[in-house]
């Protein structure tokens, strides 16, 4: 009867940790405050490493954060993407004075390209609250109040100006946060974009998603007044001065309820543990099927000092098989005076690749002894008991099944 109250216990306390787990008080919204965090660094790597931070540290229930950043010339590729079909690999070095560098985000969605002429967004809350189409409904709302330009938002949630996109989009929902997070392009480089991003003429066999191609502008196109600086004031203004969970307008009043405008230093005294360096090595950017090994470099290198390249050279046509009749009867032999010699050792002793020939000539496959659990006498009395106790909850509660 102890045993069973005991596995009761145990129970109960599962079911409960599930329960506080799933279900939370709900928060009044007038009770959730806002900020806009300035990120004073146009570092992409550091500025990336930020969002992570943020995104598995911060609290956001009953404070939401929109963070403006920047960025010096960059290719940000998607999680799941690979950079040789996304981005002009070779040229990125010199398409600008310092060249362009390449940064894979932990969110999905395509490839986009930054530089100082874009404004980037992102939007935190708990995944409860995520809601692309309200982010992206302030930023319409700021360039309409602001320059009175009209902003569409697409059936695939880009921000479009007369059929032409000014944003690329993307998210990454965790528990227990999540973030969207955009680009907008008020004056950036087309002509380094376009060059950045430019496909290569190779063939890549590779299972990781595409970006999608579509026709670009400026914001600046339409609205020649607009820059970085006013547009970052503007969309910051109308972020705090909408609620958190509505799209209304709760005017100036209740913008300066918010915690308003930070500036915000992304340096590991400001935010300890926060690491920009994962995101810089060569395995995390091109993937880890992408990058070529140490051995595989030096192979090639000395295939290209002994031949001028690095192709493979032609092989002899001359047919290379141990599968004959001889050599099947002395494998046989050797298996049945000696069975417990494994693949690799019988191998070794004959001179000649077994595991083929085993396989297709002799229908032999090798296998191991091994050791499984073995039941104790007092395992039946303990599985019995836990029967039980399930049975006992179950009939207390019909939904028992249902909340595990």
């Amino acid at each position: 009867m102890a045993s069973t109250q005991c596995t009761l216990g145990k129970i109960r306390h599962f079911v409960s940790r599930i329960s506080v787990r799933r279900y939370s008080a709900p928060t009044n919204e007038k009770d959730i405050k806002k900020s806009v965090f300035l990120s004073q660094s146009r570092d992409i790597f550091t500025n990336l490493a930020l969002e992570d931070w943020l995104y598995k540290n911060f609290d956001f229930k009953n404070h939401h954060i929109l963070m403006l950043w920047q960025s010096d010339p960059c290719v940000v590729i998607g999680r799941h993407q690979n950079p040789w079909i996304e981005a002009n690999l070779p040229e990125l070095p010199h398409i600008t004075e310092n060249g362009v560098k390449l940064a894979r985000r932990n969110s999905g969605g395509g490839t986009v390209y930054h530089d100082n002429g874009n404004l980037n967004l992102t939007f935190f809350t708990t995944k409860e609250r995520y809601s692309r189409k309200y982010n992206l409904e302030v930023i319409t709302r700021a360039l309409f109040r602001k320059y009175n330009a009209t902003v569409e938002i697409s059936p695939r949630e880009d921000l479009m100006i007369r059929n032409y996109k000014i944003s690329g989009t993307a998210s990454k929902l965790g528990r227990p946060n999540a973030y969207h997070h955009c680009t907008l392009l008020v004056n950036s480089n087309k002509l380094d974009l376009s060059l950045a991003l430019q496909k290569q003429d190779i063939e890549v066999k590779t299972n990781a998603s595409r970006s999608v191609s579509s026709k670009i502008m400026n914001l600046c196109e339409e609205v020649p007044n607009v820059d970085i600086a006013s547009l970052t004031e503007a969309i910051g203004w109308e972020y705090l001065r909408t609620p958190a969970l509505t799209i209304t307008d709760g005017g100036m009043e209740l913008a300066n309820q918010q915690k308003g405008f930070q500036m915000i230093n992304p340096t590991e005294s400001w935010f300890p543990g926060m690491c920009y360096k994962l995101l810089q090595k060569l395995n995390y950017l091109l993937g880890r099927n992408n990058v070529p090994s140490v051995n595989t470099i030096h192979h090639l290198e000395l295939k290209f000092e002994q031949a001028g390249e690095v192709k493979d050279l032609p092989r002899s046509s001359r047919a290379r098989t141990v599968r004959t009749p001889e050599t099947i009867e002395a494998v046989r032999e050797s298996v049945v005076e000696r069975p417990e010699t494994s693949t690799r050792h019988r191998s070794q002793e004959l001179g000649i690749p077994l595991c083929t020939l085993l396989k297709k000539d002799l229908y032999l496959r090798p296998y191991k002894i091994q050791l499984t659990q073995e039941l104790q006498p007092s395992d039946h009395e303990r599985r019995r008991q836990y029967r039980h106790a399930i049975l006992h909850l179950n009939t207390q509660n019909n939904d028992f099944t249902d909340d595990l």
